[in-house]
């Protein structure tokens, strides 16, 4: 565990009553994690070490990512949020995230005629980010889960709805897309048919070789909920019989500078921090 490893160094670091700074950065085979560790601080009241984390991998010719992050962050063409018939973007995280950072030219978006008969229509309706500064991309797709979880076959469901969003920006000919983690709701929170749904959608859009999409972006909240949804679709390649991407496999490196008043302070710090690092790295 990331945080038990860094609480370990910080232990031994303060044992060692030497002015130091580290910074460790390792590549596991579902993220990216760097820590950054100063010394000044209240440490009781100062996260041990900030994780942030992401995988990669390819889906035909579908560049795909998973990573911890605020959707509307992310410098990318459109965005997919979880919605309803009546466009009430007061319920969900993400919902009302977005609905703070649009203000009045999403509200006044959302209440358009042609807005609310696409909805009601399609289950799917676009709106546009212009005038919003808050928000980085240029569109938002709204789906109506609230629908979909009404459905004897909400799984089945959600990979339409997930296709139908890929065409929608494939028609639009734009690049990039990210969605949240559909179906957490409907589907009681279980990410790996979630995972498989997403997958199973991204395996039938890129099998039509789109022209313009080819980055997919997803972004949640929480690490686990990351961790969830890559074991998820790793289960699921496996299970079509191919190789889970290579960049995955288990490895670390990193740097680790310590700074001290002599030769012999320095010697006694590193001696346990060595041990640490041999059954870490190797």
């Amino acid at each position: 565990d990331e945080r038990e490893i860094a609480s370990s160094f910080l232990n031994e670091f303060r044992a060692s009553k030497i002015p130091w700074t580290c910074r460790m950065e390792g590549q596991l085979k579902h993220n990216t994690a760097s820590y950054s560790i100063k010394p000044g601080l209240d440490w009781n009241t100062t996260p041990i070490c900030h994780v942030s984390s992401s995988f990669t991998f390819d889906v035909g010719p579908l560049k795909v990512r998973g990573l911890v992050g605020d959707i509307t962050n992310l410098t990318v063409d459109a965005i997919v949020n979880s919605s309803n018939k009546c466009l009430d973007l007061r319920k969900g995280a993400v919902s009302q995230n977005i609905l703070i950072k649009g203000g009045s030219s999403l509200e006044k978006q959302l209440n358009t005629a042609e807005n609310r008969r696409d909805m009601l229509k399609h289950g799917l309706t676009v709106t546009t980010s212009e005038e919003m500064s808050q928000i980085h991309c240029r569109f938002i797709y709204h789906v109506d889960a609230a629908s979909i979880a009404k459905t004897s076959h909400v799984t089945a469901a959600w990979r339409k709805m997930v296709v139908k969003c890929l065409m929608k920006a494939e028609e639009m000919r734009l690049s990039s897309l990210a969605f949240p983690a559909l179906g957490t709701g409907s589907l009681h929170g279980n990410l790996r048919i979630t995972a498989q749904f997403m997958l199973e959608a991204l395996e039938e859009f890129g099998s039509k070789r789109p022209l313009h999409l080819t980055n997919i972006s997803i972004a949640v909240l929480e690490q686990h909920v990351l961790e969830a949804l890559h074991n998820g679709m790793r289960e699921r390649y496996i299970e079509n019989m191919r190789l889970w991407n290579p960049e995955y496999e288990e490895k670390m490196s990193g740097d680790l500078l310590i700074c001290g008043e002599s030769s012999d302070i320095l010697e006694e710090a590193i001696q346990p921090i060595n041990r640490a690092l041999c059954v870490l790295f190797t």
